[in-house]
């Protein structure tokens, strides 16, 4: 009966140490899960700010790279221009 009990106790030391390891590698895949996400989301909300048709007497495009490519002209001049 101690025999067995010794062996379930290292069997448990074994297991726990394995469970040590794989919390750290599941935290790094959880950071990478949560990185992936915020930057899909700050790609995502600054597109749509941008692909938005600026001039209200034009009408956008479904995708709107139209928009996009116009819309980020228009910051990259006014920033060489100085314009604020």
């Amino acid at each position: 009966m101690g025999m067995l009990y010794l062996y379930k106790a290292d069997a448990l030391k074994v297991h726990a140490s394995r469970a040590s390891t794989d919390r750290v590698g599941c935290g790094c895949i959880l950071f990478e899960r949560v990185s992936v996400c915020a930057c899909a989301c700050v790609t995502g909300i600054s597109y749509g700010a941008l692909s938005a048709s600026w001039d209200p007497s034009r009408d956008g495009s479904t995708v709107g790279w139209t928009e996009f490519k116009t819309n980020v002209d228009i910051l990259l001049n006014k920033d060489r221009q100085g314009n604020r």
